[in-house]
């Protein structure tokens, strides 16, 4: 993770979301991409307006949110949309356990992220260890992408469906 993405180049557009909301101290989601590799999760994002990852200066903590449903089952973890119940949360570059009803069962880790300041492209990692450790057998995730200081969702309903590649 190096905040370079000429090497993105050969990763499809998993969603395009519409410039629908006003500038705020998150992201206003446009193109995600998703991949993977043996030991990593990858997320790309760009947003139609620059914002700072750790919520600054209007918050100390942030507006960038990315649930990850790690099971297909909506009922087993945090509410976010009708589709997906997240196991994991990402928050501006942390990781945290979700549950049923619980939005934030406690830090996992910190994340590679690049850039952290003044974003209009991001990209970030999710060691897949992680993502098994909730759900062992994972290979099929829902993403949904918030932005909650304006109630931005991406995509606007449902989830980004990602199946993890073997390589």
């Amino acid at each position: 993770i190096d905040g370079q993405f000429s090497d993105w180049s050969n990763v499809v557009v998993a969603h395009s979301d519409p410039a629908d909301v006003p500038d705020s101290a998150g992201p206003d989601w446009r193109n995600i991409h998703v991949t993977n590799d043996t030991g990593n999760l990858y997320v790309r994002f760009t947003s139609e307006n620059a914002f700072n990852l750790d919520g600054s200066p209007t918050y100390g903590y942030s507006r960038c949110l990315i649930f990850i449903d790690t099971d297909g089952d909506p009922a087993t973890g945090y509410s976010v949309t009708g589709s997906v119940g997240s196991e994991l949360l990402i928050a501006g570059d942390g990781l945290f356990r979700q549950s049923a009803g619980v939005f934030n069962g406690g830090w996992l880790a910190s994340l590679a992220v690049a850039p952290r300041f003044n974003v209009t492209d991001c990209e970030l990692a999710v060691p897949l260890a992680q993502i098994r450790a909730q759900t062992p057998a994972a290979s099929r995730l829902r993403l949904t992408f918030v932005n909650d200081e304006v109630s931005d969702y991406a995509p606007d309903n449902g989830h980004v469906a990602f199946t993890i590649l073997s390589q």
